[in-house]
């Protein structure tokens, strides 16, 4: 039986820090389903039922262990620098008696933690990438992460594997980086290709004057790195050709992007409301930009379901579980290259974008025919249903791992 120590900054019910946590949570189940022997080591950082305490539990039936930080060092990072010294002794202990340790994370204290219990006890440490090792991500580091990677990061991802979801996102990476031969491929699932996980609610409608309104769709946090900005001049230019046509922006405000964004569509004179789900019937949202604030669950699958166009324009991703989420809502896509998707992929289902009036043009051929745009979300259906399995995505992970072991066992 494999033993896997599975370590991250956070864990479900954490959602807020998106796609990375719902992607850990899922394969974590589906590798537990392989025999395989999965313990979650996380910290309780923003889970307010926790207040700050340790919990022992089972989520999917994997037992998941939650820890306190200690706040004083949140300055460290944006999101938490997750300094926990009970999550660190837990590491020291149960690392010994595991095959594996996967950690799901690279700026903050647990990534460390993982590192030295590597060292201490001789066990083979994989690293998750999740975009944070592209040549956009590194351009963008600020003078701490800088010195970090230069001091300790950079002897930290050299001694591990390092898990990219695609073979775009290993290529680019490892040439940033130029570091080699550590990296391991293993894509993301979704768990939406199984009908009873797209429940929606039913509750929900929009405005009865936007019944045939076409509407676009993105999901994730309202940042910089995810493309906004670049969305919103292709609905400016969309707008003007096809008039009935929203713009859905669902996700936490982080930082003061959101601040700017409004600036633009100001300058660009579009109108924008902000409105959380259960208010859109309040409003006609023809022509307008929606900020509806962060959404999961069944509200989450409600607005896939009642929108007819998934964009997510990221100048980095590892991967979006948001893009892929879509593909099982039926959903064509328009996406960047930095979401790392091949370009020959999409042609039956979606677009790379490339210019602006190029991109509008692709959505308003779709809006303006009823077939293609059906044909299009056929295809979406297809395609995730049989790439993006998480029965045969776990099967493969643990074939790296057990690869994995058995190279440290030779050294």
């Amino acid at each position: 039986m494999l033993k896997i120590l599975s370590v991250s900054p956070s864990y479900y019910p954490a959602n807020e820090f998106g796609g990375p946590v719902t992607a850990l949570k899922s394969l974590n189940k589906y590798l537990n389903l392989t025999k395989s022997k999965v313990n979650v080591l996380t910290t309780a950082h923003e889970i307010p039922s926790l207040k700050n305490k340790y919990k022992k539990t089972k989520v999917d039936n994997v037992v998941v262990e939650y820890f306190p930080v200690i706040k004083f060092f949140n300055f460290l990072s944006p999101t938490g620098w997750h300094f926990s010294p009970k999550l660190f002794t837990s590491l020291l202990r149960k690392s010994k008696n595991t095959d594996v340790i996967y950690c799901r994370s690279l700026w903050n204290f647990p990534t460390i933690a993982c590192y030295i219990a590597s060292l201490l006890n001789n066990k083979p440490l994989i690293i998750a990438a999740t975009g944070k090792l592209t040549p956009w991500a590194f351009s963008h580091k600020s003078l701490k992460k800088n010195i970090a990677w230069n001091l300790l990061f950079k002897n930290i991802v050299k001694h591990s594997y390092v898990h990219y979801v695609s073979e775009q996102e290993k290529h680019i990476s490892q040439k940033n980086i130029n570091i080699f031969n550590n990296g391991i491929i293993i894509p993301t699932g979704t768990e939406k290709i199984n009908l009873e996980n797209r429940q929606i609610d039913n509750a929900l409608r929009f405005n009865k004057k936007n019944t045939v309104t076409k509407k676009i769709f993105f999901l994730g946090r309202i940042h910089e790195i995810k493309g906004i900005d670049l969305l919103i001049e292709i609905f400016n230019d969309l707008v003007n050709k096809h008039k009935d046509t929203s713009l859905i922006l669902s996700g936490p405000y982080e930082g003061s992007h959101h601040i700017e964004l409004k600036k633009k569509l100001k300058t660009l004179g579009l109108s924008y409301i902000e409105a959380s789900p259960d208010k859109l019937f309040k409003y006609d949202i023809s022509s307008r930009v929606v900020f509806t604030g962060m959404v999961s669950g069944k509200i989450k699958n409600w607005l896939f379901e009642n929108t007819d166009l998934y964009a997510q324009l990221s100048h980095s991703e590892g991967f979006s579980n948001s893009i892929i989420e879509a593909l099982a809502f039926s959903k064509p896509i328009l996406i960047s290259e930095g979401c790392n998707f091949n370009n020959h992929e999409l042609k039956n289902f979606g677009k790379i974008h490339s210019e602006i009036a190029n991109s509008a043009e692709f959505i308003n051929d779709l809006f303006s025919d009823d077939s293609k745009l059906q044909k299009y979300s056929h295809e979406s259906f297809r395609y995730v249903y049989n790439k993006y399995n998480w029965q045969t995505i776990a099967k493969k992970a643990v074939s790296e791992f057990k690869n994995i072991k058995l190279s440290e066992k030779k050294k």
